[in-house]
């Protein structure tokens, strides 16, 4: 793993671009990363308001060996929901779910849920929910669980409409016992 300390050095949008270059640059070269160099690109990337631009960082995040903090993905989709960027929320989402080595907070699904419900696009609301690994470490907020619940009917007839009840229930149990 090669390690660089070039990111504190990006000013600007332009710098978060070329930045990325010389990331495909280097593993071009067959000369990889380290993943604390990749977060600290990232964490460069939130601090100017340009997660948009590293996009494609996640996409191959399995051939650049890179597994983000979970903290850096909530903070992304914080500076999305901040900027009402939904279109670039969607991509970078669809560009990491379904990777399950890529932990995902429940501060970072409830912020997707609350976006795709707002943006009507019930479907996602339900993919948010099956791509949820184990339901009893991330426990969504209730309205992220009213939202899921009353985005799509079909959960009435699905099996999932019964996972889904146990989930809430959890959380309850949860609630009242605090």
């Amino acid at each position: 793993m090669l390690n660089i300390f070039i990111y504190p050095s990006a000013k600007n949008e332009s710098d978060i671009e070329y930045l990325l270059n010389v990331v495909a640059d280097f593993m071009g070269n067959y000369c990889p990363l380290s993943g604390n160099n990749l977060d600290d690109y990232f964490s460069k990337a939130i601090e100017l308001n340009c997660v948009k631009k590293i996009i494609p960082i996640f996409t191959n995040h399995r051939q650049l060996l890179y597994y983000p903090d979970p903290s850096l993905l909530e903070k992304a989709m914080i500076v999305f929901d901040e900027n009402k960027d939904w279109e670039s929320m969607k991509i970078f989402y669809q560009a990491i779910s379904r990777k399950y080595f890529i932990k995902k907070t429940n501060v970072f699904y409830n912020i997707y849920i609350k976006n795709a419900y707002k943006n009507k696009e019930i479907d996602l609301c339900a993919d948010v929910f099956l791509d949820i690994l184990d339901y009893q470490e991330t426990i969504l907020s209730v309205d992220s669980y009213r939202m899921i619940v009353y985005s799509n009917k079909r959960f009435v007839k699905d099996k999932i409409f019964v996972e889904l009840f146990e989930v809430i229930f959890f959380y309850l149990v949860i609630e009242i016992n605090k």
